[in-house]
């Protein structure tokens, strides 16, 4: 008798929260849905098609979870409260706000690509990476490089490996990125320094390996618009130093700025803003500035799984938002895509990268007939293959610190050279922060202006995370 008022309650506590998941039930069937998450300032996953191959692969059920996990009833709020509340934890002041990686595990990020066939299913073991944190400092979103001398020995083994593979008919060149941190915070306030890993990289390297020094290009113009603020990416401000560097070492003349026709996206919120909703970054949102060379091109994805179909696509997605500014760039990620170009010179390059090649590969077209963009991470056929047929005069290879010092975008990249099938899962899903961002999905061309109309881009996640001392000064980004 005397527990009977306890059982009462326990069967109401019962009933309420039946009644309030029947409630949330049907309202997400009734309320409207949204294309995008107005906070998190990214697309929400849509209704996935069935099919039994991807019933049977796992994806459907993958993809229909994520769609009810992006659109149950009131997720903005939940979203804002949720994000309301982390804001207590870590270590932060006034100056300066820490995110440590143990509070969303972003590692495990499947592709996003045109092909739906590439997106393979998350594993659940997480890849380790050398990213120790982001660090909100000055309106700026700063990602911190955890690699060495030792974590760089894969990269080095697999340049090497290209270099005695290709032989005397094509050259390689090898040209490291470094990112925010070398340029935005006090050496003693580094976990590792990248000009020091990206030195010991570019000495192991045959001498005939044409190494390009990127750090001094982008250290002498740090006071200038060349990395966003709420992006781990760099700006089309800075990768047009790094092709004035690379023109140095070819002993090209680079085209002027001056001759290029200037464009902007406002308001754009990258990766970085996505993975912390930061207030700061809120308040101080990128544009993305990008340069047209005077230069007529003709542009082509090539298909997967057998790279022989390929599609027409631009050079610079202009139909891009700012939802998804960087975009605007090829046009997101692909595995391979060929630039015809208006200079008829005879000359070939192969540019190996993952997106922050994007803003670098316009540029070429100045220097080469033809320029191919693979993105390693997709690419599933045999490059070595591809360069001896179509002769191609130069291999570059351009990623971050970051990539050249994680294991698994090593592996990708050993995996170019070998004769290969679509990936596995494990070698398709753990995508390193330095890698990932939307991607558009290709329009058809127009044929005369308007723009095509734009598709919403697949959901992408971001980053990782640890504590770090609190820097004392830091050159804040400037601003557009």
């Amino acid at each position: 008798m005397n527990f009977k008022p306890y059982t009462t309650l326990a069967y109401v506590q019962i009933v309420a929260v039946i009644a309030l998941c029947a409630l949330l039930g049907e309202l997400f069937f009734f309320l409207p849905k949204h294309a995008d998450s107005e906070y998190e300032k990214r697309p929400l996953a849509k209704m996935p098609q069935f099919s039994w191959d991807n019933l049977l692969a796992g994806n459907y059920v993958d993809s229909l979870e994520q769609y009810f996990a992006d659109n149950f009833p009131f997720r903005d709020q939940f979203v804002k409260t949720a994000f309301a509340l982390e804001t207590y934890r870590g270590f932060s002041n006034s100056e300066f706000k820490y995110y440590d990686l143990a509070m969303q595990d972003t590692t495990q990020i499947a592709p996003i690509c045109a092909d739906d066939n590439l997106v393979a299913e998350q594993s659940s073991a997480p890849e380790i990476t050398n990213n120790k944190g982001i660090l909100i400092y000055n309106g700026m979103a700063i990602e911190l490089f955890g690699g060495n001398d030792s974590l760089a020995q894969p990269f080095i083994d697999v340049m090497n490996n290209y270099h005695e593979k290709l032989g005397n008919k094509t050259q390689l060149h090898v040209v490291l990125v470094p990112t925010h941190q070398e340029f935005y915070l006090p050496e003693k306030k580094k976990y590792a320094s990248e000009k020091k890993n990206i030195n010991h990289i570019y000495n192991a390297l045959p001498s005939d390996v044409v190494t390009v020094d990127v750090w001094s290009a982008l250290d002498a113009h740090k006071k200038e618009y060349i990395f966003f603020n709420t992006d781990h990416h760099w700006t089309g401000l800075g990768a047009y130093y790094a092709y004035e560097a690379f023109c140095a070492k070819k002993h090209f003349q680079p085209k002027s700025l001056s001759l290029m026709q200037r464009k902007s996206i406002k308001n754009y919120y990258g990766s970085l803003y996505r993975l912390t909703l930061n207030k700061t970054l809120e308040n101080n949102p990128d544009s993305v500035v990008y340069y047209k060379p005077p230069i007529g091109t003709t542009t082509f994805q090539y298909l997967p799984p057998d790279y022989v179909q390929k599609n027409k696509i631009l050079l610079f997605a202009e139909y891009a938002t700012a939802l998804h500014g960087y975009s605007v760039f090829l046009g997101g990620d692909f595995p391979i895509v060929e630039i015809n170009t208006a200079t008829k010179n005879g000359k070939k390059a192969v540019l190996i990268k993952n997106s922050f090649g994007n803003p670098f590969a316009p540029y070429l077209i100045a220097h080469y007939e033809q320029v191919f963009v693979v993105d390693y991470r997709y690419y599933t056929d045999n490059l070595l293959t591809f360069i001896r047929k179509n002769n191609i005069n130069d291999l570059i290879v351009l990623v971050t610190p970051l990539t050249a010092n994680t294991a698994w975008h090593c592996r990708m990249l050993d995996n170019l050279f070998k004769h290969k099938s679509v990936p596995t899962a494990e070698d398709s899903l753990l995508l390193a922060v330095d890698t990932t961002y939307q991607v558009l999905i290709p329009q058809p061309l127009p044929p005369s202006p308007p723009p095509p109309t734009i598709a919403p881009p697949k959901k992408i996640n971001n980053t990782d995370t640890l504590p770090i001392e609190i820097p004392d000064t830091i050159q804040n980004n400037p601003k557009p």
